[in-house]
């Protein structure tokens, strides 16, 4: 994939200004200092630690992309459940009424 391959910081700095471009946060807004204390620096890193971080940002990305696939698989799905129950759910409701329990029997009598 090679897009981690700069590291961390570069990344977050590509992924903030294109935020701000798309104006998914306002053009004024400021990125947050790094967490030192947290996370090394990349240029800190020795090879097998940037090897293991690209890797893990890379698996990372495409659990992610596949998460937001799938969640839209579902999503569509609802909204096509949603268009064909809201053609019946006006005349169901009209000719249809319920018997309380202990009787869970549905009965419907036509139109009214």
């Amino acid at each position: 994939m090679h897009l981690f391959d700069e590291g961390w910081y570069k990344l977050r700095e590509k992924i903030f200004a294109n935020q701000k471009r798309l104006g998914v946060i306002p053009a004024d807004a400021k990125l947050t200092p790094w967490p030192d204390d947290l996370i090394k620096h990349w240029d800190q890193l020795n090879d097998t630690e940037k090897k293991l971080s690209t890797k893990q940002a890379d698996v990372f990305a495409a659990y992610v992309a596949y998460t937001d696939h799938e969640i839209g698989r579902v999503i569509q799905t609802v909204k096509e459940l949603e268009k064909l129950f809201s053609g019946r759910k006006r005349s169901a409701t009209r000719c249809c009424r319920w018997i309380p329990p202990p009787s869970p029997v549905h009965f419907c009598h036509g139109p009214t």
